[in-house]
């Protein structure tokens, strides 16, 4: 119907009988390249900011002895460091 076209003609193609065709990902979410607005060192820098923020988490919330915190703790911390990543 048209909500589901509306919905998802952002990410896909329609062909002339209205039925998608190449659908990539929406809004460009989860894609293997770097936005043209974008450069390859500041998405190098990030993605080392990312990935060390995750790390560090994973080693200080489930690793490290004296963390503090209970066993239900650690994947609360990962989850939520994989979402700000």
């Amino acid at each position: 119907d048209g909500a589901n076209v509306r919905l998802c003609s952002a990410s896909c193609t329609l062909d002339e009988n209205d039925v998608f065709g190449d659908c990539g990902a929406p809004f460009g979410l989860g894609a293997n390249t770097v936005s043209g607005a974008i450069g390859q060192g500041s998405a190098f820098i990030a993605e080392l900011i990312g990935t060390f923020v995750l790390v560090f988490t994973v080693l200080m919330a489930a690793v490290h002895k004296s963390n503090g915190s209970g066993p239900n703790a650690a994947p609360i911390a990962i989850g939520w460091s994989v979402m700000l990543a």
